[in-house]
């Protein structure tokens, strides 16, 4: 009943209409009927809980069945969260200032809720920012903000009117914004892209027998952008245990880099600093929120060592599944995720 309620609720979503449009780019790409992939995406809907986005993501359109239902879908992640996740307690990741409050002590930042914070609180703030680093900047976000989309980044210096500041982030918002110090990353993730902040995407599962490492990403910006996300134009790569990184970067648009395209900086191989020490911190972390068990973790690496930027109750599936990350062979991340679930009671 509840995958007949999804997959209902996933049409009613996504949309027909939506999913005729990719049927036809899959139809133009692999000269195909659109009609028979078409049906073909609502059998996987129906069969493996697989929204459009996978369909085209996983190329299931040249995979076989036996391995179509190695793959986590839209569908699969959903029941995982469902499982492992308490819906409660989403707010404690998924806003940004309660989950400032509640991971304070992995932080590394000064920050301040704009909502809440006076004139005179928020004048404090900036020349503590200041006082620290006198050619310092600050990063402005909604506190639900998803994807890197609608974060600004202000230069700030002595020079800088703190209430005017003040006076222009309260004037312009639309959504809570919380204002947080822009975080100094380590000199060898900057020569990578000065621009963003890049990060470090841990997913972690939490079970009886302790905390499973799922997926491990780098993730730079590309293109002027100064945040890392692929929805907005970064690039993302697997790291191996010890934090190198071991595929070419992707974008959304699945091209490939060995070398970041704006930089000329080598990617494939370079191994990121404090590796092993945002694994130990992301551990601890996991265990904070004991109702929280599958989340992502995005985290900065400075020369003091790394710091968690924010978290996710909903970890991205289907990225991770690209036919360039995995072969033409591999299966899917499924089998590794029901190992692991023996050991969830």
């Amino acid at each position: 009943m509840r995958k007949l309620k999804y997959i209902l609720r996933s049409f009613r979503t996504m949309g027909l209409g939506r999913m005729w449009i990719t049927a036809k780019e899959v139809a133009r790409e692999y000269k195909c009927l659109t009609l028979v992939i078409f049906m073909d995406m609502l059998w996987c809907a129906v069969r493996y809980g697989a929204g459009q986005t996978d369909y085209k993501a996983m190329r299931f359109v040249i995979t076989p069945g036996w391995r179509r239902k190695t793959y986590v879908t839209r569908g699969v992640n959903n029941d995982y969260i469902r499982k492992l996740n308490h819906r409660d307690d989403y707010h404690k990741v998924e806003n940004k200032v309660h989950f400032n409050e509640i991971f304070a002590a992995y932080l590394g930042r000064a920050w301040i809720n704009l909502a809440a914070a006076t004139p005179e609180e928020f004048d404090a703030f900036i020349r503590q920012c200041v006082d620290a680093n006198p050619q310092a900047a600050i990063i402005v976000k909604p506190i639900d903000s998803l994807g890197g989309h609608g974060i600004e980044k202000i230069n700030i210096s002595t020079e800088t009117d703190p209430v005017a500041l003040y006076n222009q982030l309260v004037a312009s918002c639309d959504r809570l914004k919380l204002v947080e110090e822009c975080i100094i990353q380590h000199p060898s993730l900057a020569a990578l892209y000065p621009p963003s902040v890049n990060t470090v995407r841990l997913v972690t599962v939490r079970a009886d027998d302790g905390v499973h490492f799922i997926i491990r990403i780098l993730r730079t910006g590309a293109g002027g952008n100064v945040v890392d996300n692929s929805d907005v134009g970064g690039l993302y790569m697997f790291l191996d245990a010890d934090g190198t990184v071991v595929t070419p970067a992707v974008n959304y648009s699945e091209e490939t880099f060995e070398a970041h395209p704006d930089t000329g900086a080598q990617l494939l191989g370079f191994t990121v600093p404090f590796f092993a020490e945002a694994v130990d911190m992301v551990t601890r972390a996991a265990q904070v929120v004991p109702t929280l068990r599958y989340i992502g973790w995005d985290v900065a690496i400075t020369v003091n060592g790394p710091l968690l930027i924010e978290a996710n109750h909903n970890p991205a599936h289907s990225g991770f599944q690209k036919v360039m990350f995995m072969g033409e062979s591999e299966p899917g991340k499924r089998p590794l995720f029901a190992k692991i679930f023996e050991n969830i009671h």
